[in-house]
């Protein structure tokens, strides 16, 4: 699979400050969102997260980012972060299976990132006329904890394919979720990331070929948020419910993009 490779400039890590050793740890993943006719963006992420650094007693969140090596005050050294407050992260006011946080901010021009246009995101005009279907490829891009990088944010990129459709809720630990089911390992750190189908150089559409016209000839579409893998549990002794094995099926969860979307849209 040969993918675009402008989409790791829209990934974004964070992290928090671990106390123990005064070190800003990253977690987790994120991208960057903006309206169509809007200077201002939103940067998305899991909601779990925000309530993960919430639950270690943190008060900040810190999102890392790279910058332009031309314009970084340390070329050598081009990774900066701004500090957020996690009481101004917003998430969904009554449904918690939408695992979506956001944080409206602008970044400055040192800042080399790539923001994502709501028209450039999925939603049911684009996946009818791309006829987008189970079985077509998917890449996740986010935060690898080994290898998150010393000097600039270095993202890992996984590839899967769409697995399940978003045709009835997906049972999780924050209850029925309206999600999208893909063939792809999540891991620690992956959570947040951006999820892009990849529709390829070209694509057979009602009876015909067509011809991407995206950068480097590969048509890709944010598709959702990692929210995490799809674990199941197995008991080895019914009557021992302490004794059990998780397990991570290789399957992952996938919030759609449309409800960040709608979150944005009902919160602003």
């Amino acid at each position: 699979m040969r993918i675009n490779k402008e989409i790791l400039k829209s990934v974004l890590f964070i992290g928090y400050l671990n106390q123990a050793d005064n070190k800003i740890v990253p977690v987790g993943s994120a991208v960057y969102l903006c309206d169509d006719d809007s200077s201002q963006g939103y940067i998305v992420t899991a909601a779990h997260i925000i309530n993960e650094l919430k639950s270690k007693g943190a008060e900040e969140a810190y999102v890392f980012v790279n910058f332009n090596v031309d314009k970084a005050p340390n070329p050598d050294f081009p990774k900066g972060f701004l500090t957020t407050k996690l009481s101004t992260w917003v998430m969904h006011p009554t449904d918690k299976t939408i695992d979506i946080a956001f944080y409206l901010f602008s970044f400055p021009p040192v800042a080399d990132y790539l923001a994502i246009m709501f028209k450039k995101c999925m939603n049911d005009k684009l996946f009818d006329e791309h006829e987008v279907e189970i079985g077509d490829e998917v890449i996740i891009t986010g935060l690898f904890h080994p290898h998150a990088g010393e000097h600039k944010n270095i993202p890992i990129v996984r590839t899967g394919n769409l697995a399940s459709l978003n045709e009835e809720k997906i049972i999780t630990k924050l209850g029925p979720m309206d999600a999208y089911l893909i063939e792809a390992r999540s891991i620690g750190g992956l959570s947040g990331s951006p999820v892009y189908v990849n529709l390829g150089h070209t694509r057979f559409i009602k009876g015909g070929l067509k011809h991407s016209q995206q950068v480097d000839g590969v048509m890709t579409i944010l598709f959702g948020i990692l929210h995490g893998h799809y674990d199941e549990n197995f008991v080895s002794d019914p009557t021992k419910k302490e004794l059990y094995e998780k397990v991570n099926m290789g399957i992952a969860i996938v919030t759609p993009i449309q409800r960040a979307i709608e979150l944005i849209k009902i919160s602003s």
